[in-house]
């Protein structure tokens, strides 16, 4: 290996450079699409699991007939009563429908006693309190949402027993899980449950810390004992679905990847297992020059190691940009969905180096593979056949 190898061998590539550009091209494509997707869902999963670290240790729901129902605070006596439970918050949330953008906003009841449940939203319930008989604060992206319907300073909601209930915007928050905060509207516990419909002695669930985290197994299971509709969510139950979640959804767009990989790479093979009578002749020349068979593998090797990881870093440079740079438009959209209110997602980096790593295995060796056997079986056949 010399600088005459090497200028040989960048001089072949540019003999065939529409062919070696094409596929360049299309390997660039698929690895770029394939990473994308892999860093969209590992930021996705990282910003969704620190946000579930801020949660209550297990939430009780009443569930009948698979049916989520507000749930009587009376059993606020009965839960705070199990030993290990440091005490019971009543939660008011739910969804708002906005049929003129068709959009969802997730409305959310906070008081000043409820900032120790959920630390990402202080700030904003702060800003709740300069009015929080007629105000709320919205994130950014309901604001964006509101404004495109000319809603600047307030917002008129349609009530579930008739009438309208208007509130001023007195803020717009923007927190640093933008997944949590970006399609909230934040309101007193009073204006919420009006405007979900929710009677005063109920709640959509019920919050419950533990101090102790060998002791959650434990209190979930009395729970399940003191009602057979409550629905008890544990914390780790909650991180546990984020990451199946993510999993299953990059999961079934690898194997998508993969078999267009697959296609991709029997085309080349294809091309390849049979070479052109000029690629066949020059390899028969080099050999009759002296070259060895070793040496013909060595430079297929170079020349196809070139394309391969030229198409590598810059499929992954390109992903990098789409995704942390520019947010990832569109394909973003096949792990948020599009029924409720988005932000232009602010991915944080977190990108495993075993992703960089399972995206080389799946391109470089196999393209290799593709161009050295064709390669080495013209290699290894008579000199004279090949030029006759």
């Amino acid at each position: 290996m010399n600088r005459y190898f090497l200028d040989f061998t960048i001089a072949s590539l540019f003999i065939y450079k529409k062919r070696n550009l094409f596929i360049l091209l299309m390997l660039t494509l698929l690895i770029f699409l394939s990473s994308s997707v892999l860093f969209i869902a590992s930021s996705l999963k990282k910003e969704l699991i620190a946000a579930s670290s801020e949660m209550p240790q297990i939430i009780v729901q009443k569930r009948v007939a698979g049916r989520l129902e507000d749930i009587n605070t009376n059993k606020i006596l009965d839960l705070v009563s199990i030993e290990g439970v440091e005490k019971v918050v009543p939660r008011i949330w739910g969804l708002y429908r906005f049929d003129r953008l068709g959009v969802s906003f997730s409305i959310v009841g906070i008081d000043r006693f409820d900032y120790d449940y959920l630390k990402e939203l202080q700030d904003a319930a702060k800003l709740l309190n300069k009015d929080p008989k007629e105000g709320m604060v919205v994130g950014q992206g309901v604001y964006a949402a509101l404004q495109k319907s000319y809603y600047t300073n307030d917002f008129n909601f349609l009530l579930p027993q008739g009438g309208i209930k208007k509130l001023k915007i007195i803020g717009v928050f923007d927190a640093k899980n933008r997944l949590l905060s970006n399609d909230m509207m934040l309101m007193s516990t009073r204006n919420a449950r009006k405007i979900l419909g929710i009677k005063s002695d109920y709640a959509t669930d019920l919050a419950l810390y533990v101090p102790n985290p060998d002791e959650v197994a434990t209190v979930a299971s009395k729970i399940t004992l003191l009602d057979p509709n409550l629905q008890v969510i544990t914390k780790e139950s909650i991180k546990t679905g984020y990451e199946a979640m993510f999993d299953l959804k990059s999961g079934l767009f690898l194997l998508f990847f993969l078999m267009a990989l697959l296609t991709f790479f029997m085309i080349v093979g294809d091309r390849l297992s049979a070479l052109g009578s000029q690629e066949k002749k020059e390899i028969a020349i080099l050999k009759a020059i002296g070259w060895s068979v070793r040496d013909v593998l060595r430079e297929k090797f170079l020349e196809s190691f070139l394309i391969a990881t030229s198409a590598y870093f810059l499929g992954i440079a390109l992903a990098l940009v789409y995704v942390f740079g520019l947010h990832a438009p569109l394909l973003a959209n096949l792990f948020t969905g599009s029924s409720l209110v988005h932000p232009p997602l602010a991915l944080s980096y977190g990108v495993a180096p075993s992703t960089y790593l399972l995206l080389f295995l799946v391109t470089v060796p196999v393209y290799l593979a593709a161009v050295i056997i064709p390669a080495w079986r013209v290699a290894v056949s008579d000199v004279d056949e090949v030029i006759r």
